[in-house]
Order: structure tokens, then sequence, then C-alpha cells
């Protein structure tokens, strides 16, 4: 009685609060102060504010409590029913009433199933009732969220997981009220809600540590570590996005993607059949920026690992170092079957042109996608297939190319005409790539896997032996021509930037980077900047 007077009591006090709250102190109009509040008074309006949201959790956590002392008390008069029931049954059996016997043992089996009910709820509505009271911290991390560099992502995170603590309370007060005699299947649907719940609620957990561990580094002024934890922390929502993605697919699997749908982060699949697999989801990792208007479109940066990737760990990366492009560009990472891009003799054998095609084209159905505005960047292997898709592709979508360290091989281009890969990658068939496209070539003069003054490669297998390349700057002028450059090839570049001499063509449409005194790594060495430029520079060629 007294624990339920205390609650009884604190409730009033607390509503009371809520409804007619007593400011801490006059309105700034009354005392005939500024408009601007001083330092002071914004201090305490921000804490009132503060203790407004403690209150309102507190009212949430008092009527858990309330409830869970309904429950207790109702357990206890089932308790006290069932031990009256036994002391009768004991006295029929002493009195050798048999009738009488097995009437009260009828009784007997209901009240057990209810007492078992009841002692589940109150386990599992504990354990609800600690997951819910973490809605203070997780309210006060979103406020303190705010002055986070990449904040918006971190707070969506957050607000996820408040929606799940919410979400989860809902589906525990519905299952309290269904009596499981007659609607069995509505609470085994209920209960198998809330598991699914609490395990992406133990997932917000360790967010929830983290983000808190990351706040005290920063008040403590540990940059190196708190820098070090902002990018872990991001890397983690956005696995934690993928994954919840997945999920989600593979329960709704009848859904299909649809032209009033809006593409979200995650992770998502491409199935294929070819002489290595049978029906084979390749996966591809989509990372979209936060939308400031509903009906902004977002242009699509698709990135393409070199032999031996991994597109997450790539995204990972490129998240951290590309910021501009990640804040501006839903970012798509595809990954290659066996770590490798069927160009030539990889130990892929797969359809990756149609892979890449089948990746827009699913993309560009999306209303927050900006339909002809996709560019495919490549590293080394992944470059070869950037070649590749240029060569054949004949999609409207794709705007710009650029390829990293690998200029074209003497496989896609004869001296005379472009080739198409054909089924047993023969290059046999000739090819005539789409124009109206615009293409960035990146290549070191130091390269020793792909000699920047071409020839075979003293480690990259084909089916001759090694695989030979064209000449850097004259595979980047084959490409001006086809689209539609008549001068001759340059000898000189256009301008330097630190150690990069640029190449030009068609005012900026096709351009070459030459990157004195850099080996296999130099497209690290192009700056973000440089990056923007191109993909955002150019006329607007029309596209044939």
């Amino acid at each position: 009685m007294f624990t339920r007077f205390i609650v009884y009591v604190a409730t009033c006090i607390i509503s009371a609060s809520l409804v007619s709250p007593t400011p801490l102190i006059k309105p700034a109009s009354a005392q005939n102060r500024r408009p601007e509040p001083s330092t002071d008074l914004q201090e305490i309006l921000e804490e009132q504010a503060e203790l407004r949201q403690e209150l309102q959790i507190l009212v949430q956590e008092l009527t858990q409590i309330r409830n869970r002392i309904a429950e207790l008390d109702q357990l206890a008069a089932i308790q006290r029913e069932m031990d009256r029931l036994l002391e009768s049954i004991a006295k029929a059996e002493i009195a050798g009433d048999d009738t009488r016997v097995t009437k009260l043992e009828s009784r007997i089996a209901p009240l057990e199933r209810h007492l078992n009910e009841l002692r589940e709820k109150l386990e599992t509505g504990g354990e609800t009732g600690e997951k819910i009271g973490e809605l203070k911290e997780l309210i006060r991390l979103v406020d303190r969220a705010q002055a986070i560099s990449d904040a918006p992502l971190w707070i969506r995170a957050l607000k996820t997981a408040i929606e799940n603590l919410e979400q989860l309370r809902l589906i525990q007060s519905k299952l309290n009220r269904v009596d499981s005699d007659t609607n069995e299947a509505e609470r085994e649907s209920l209960e198998e809600q809330i598991d699914q719940l609490g395990e992406q609620i133990d997932e917000d957990g360790e967010l929830l540590e983290m983000i808190s561990q990351f706040i005290e580094s920063r008040d403590e002024t540990d940059e190196p570590e708190s820098r070090e934890m902002e990018v872990e922390i991001t890397e983690f929502i956005i696995e934690l996005e993928s994954r919840r993605h997945v999920l989600a697919e593979s329960s709704n699997a009848t859904s299909n993607q649809n032209n009033s749908s809006q593409i979200v982060s995650g992770e998502y699949f491409i199935t294929q059949s070819w002489s290595q697999e049978n029906r084979y989801r390749r996966p591809y990792y989509v990372r979209v920026p936060t939308q400031t208007h509903p009906q902004h479109k977002f242009p699509v940066f698709i990135f393409l690992h070199g032999n031996g990737g991994n597109a997450r760990n790539a995204m990972q990366n490129f998240v951290r170092n590309r910021r501009k492009i990640t804040a501006n560009y839903i970012i798509v990472f595809a990954q290659g079957y066996r770590e490798s891009w069927n160009i030539v003799s990889e130990r892929s054998k797969a359809d990756d042109v149609g892979f890449i095609e089948s990746i827009v084209q699913k993309m560009a159905q999306h209303k927050n996608v900006d339909t002809n505005n996709f560019s495919i960047m490549g590293a080394s292997n992944g470059s070869a297939l950037i070649n590749q898709i240029a060569i054949e592709s004949n999609l409207p979508n794709i705007r710009n190319y650029i390829s990293g360290v690998s200029p074209l091989n003497v496989w896609q281009f004869d001296g005379t005409n472009f080739k198409a890969k054909g089924r047993d990658n023969q290059y046999k068939k000739t090819a005539t790539p789409m124009t109206g496209k615009r293409l960035m070539n990146i290549s070191g003069t130091n390269d020793k896997l792909v000699p920047y003054q071409g020839g075979p490669s003293p480690a990259i297998p084909a089916k001759n032996g090694k695989l030979a390349f064209i000449a850097a700057e004259e595979s980047t002028f084959i490409w001006a021509r086809q689209m539609g450059y008549q001068g001759e090839q340059h000898t000189k570049p256009n301008r330097t930037i630190n150690n990069i001499d640029i190449f030009d063509y068609l005012d900026g449409d096709v351009i070459h980077c030459k990157v004195n005194g850099e080996g296999h790594n130099a497209t690290h060495e192009v700056s973000e900047d440089m990056l923007l430029e191109f993909l955002l520079g150019g006329k607007k060629t029309k596209q044939k």
C-alpha cells in the first residue's frame, strides 16, 4: 500500500507540472528586457525544456510501474484462488467425494496457464520497461548530436532507436490485453514481433554506448580518439542500416521497387546465373545523403573496386575521405564476384556489364534519383570494367566515366576498333561506343603493374601471356576521337595542378590526368575537388 501511495502522489505531482508548468522566470517581455535572451536565461530555458522531457519520460516509467503493480496484485489473487482450490480438493478427498474432486481438479489447469502467462508477461514487461527507460538518454543524445559533423546520419539512427522502443511499448501493451484462450494466433504474432524488435533494440543499445563514449571523449577534448570514434560510429550506422534493409527485403520479397518509392541506404542484390553460379545474388551497397526536400533528386556515383577488393570496405574508406561527394551523391559500391571483375582472364566469369547496367536501371526507378546523372568510377581491375561498360553499354543514364590506373587494354581496342567482350571473352565483335559521354582517366607515370607508356603488364595474366595496355595518353586520345574530337593528340598538358598534368579534350568532356612520380596508387592523388570539377563540369553534349 505504501509503494502504491508513493506512485500515486508522484504521478499527481508530475502530471500537474506537465499540464501547468510554472515558469522558472518571467518572460523577457514582462521584465522589459531585450528580445535577445541573456546567456543565463537561455541556459535556464534549455534546462527547463530538458526537465520537461525528463518529466514526460518519468511519467511513462511510473505508468509502467503502476501496470506492474496491478499485474502483481492479479498474480497474487490467482495464487490465493489456487491455494483455496487445492485446500478444497484435499477436503473433498478426505470426505470421499470423488465427483467434487474431479470438478475441482478441472479448474486447476486454466489457473496454472493463467499464472504462467502472467509470470511471462511480468518478465518480458520488466525487460521492456528497462529498455523504454533508455529513452531519456536517447533524447539527450539526439540534442547533443546536433554539433557532430555527420549529425544527420547519427540523428536518424537515434530517432530510429527511439521509434523501436516506442513500438516495443505499444506491442507489449497490446500483448497484455490479449486473451490467449481466444486469440492464440494473435498472441504468437505479437510475441514474434517483440522478439524481432528486441534484436534491433540490442543493436541500438550498442550504438548508444558508442555515442556516449564518443561524447565523453569529445568533452575531454581528446581530438585524435574522438575523430577515430566518429568514423567508427558512422561506419557502424551504415552497416546497421544495410543489415536491416536486407531483413526488410527478405520479409517483404513480394513487394517490387517502383517509381513511387525512394531508394534508402542499405544492401541490395541483383540475381544472375552464369557458368560458375546459378541464380547467384550479387550484392551492392547504397548510401543516401540526408534529404533536405522530399522532391530532391540526387545524382548517383557508382564505384568499382580493384582486384581483391571489397565493396563494403571501399565504401567505408570513401565515406571517410570523400565527404563532399558523399554529402551530395547517392553512392553505390558493387561487389565483384570472387573479388574480381571479368576482364580477359580474371577469376570471375560473370556478366559484369549486365550487373552494373541492372544496378543503374533499378536505381533509376526511384523518385529521389536524378535519372540521367549517373557517374561510374573504377580503380585498376574496376577501371578495366569501366572501359568495357563505356564500350558496350547503350544506357542513356550514364553521364560520366572515371577510370583509375587502367587505360584501354589491347583486347578492348585492337588499334582500329573497339571490341565487345563476348560470351567467352574472345573480343572478336567490333563495338561502337555511345557518344555524348564524359570520360576521365587517371594514370601514374611510375606504375609498375600497368605501364604508363603501354605494353604488357609484368603481372596481370591474359590468354597469350600477360595483359598488354595502350599508352595512357593515347588511350584518352582514342576516347576523345570517339566522342567527336577531330584534332591532333596533345603532346603537352593544358594545365598542371601540383604533380598532375591535365590533358583536356572537348572543353573538358574527355580528360587525362598524368600523375607524375606515382605508381598504381595514383588515383588517390587526384583531389576530391578535381573529381567534383569533372563530375559537375563540361558542356551538355547530345547523347546518341
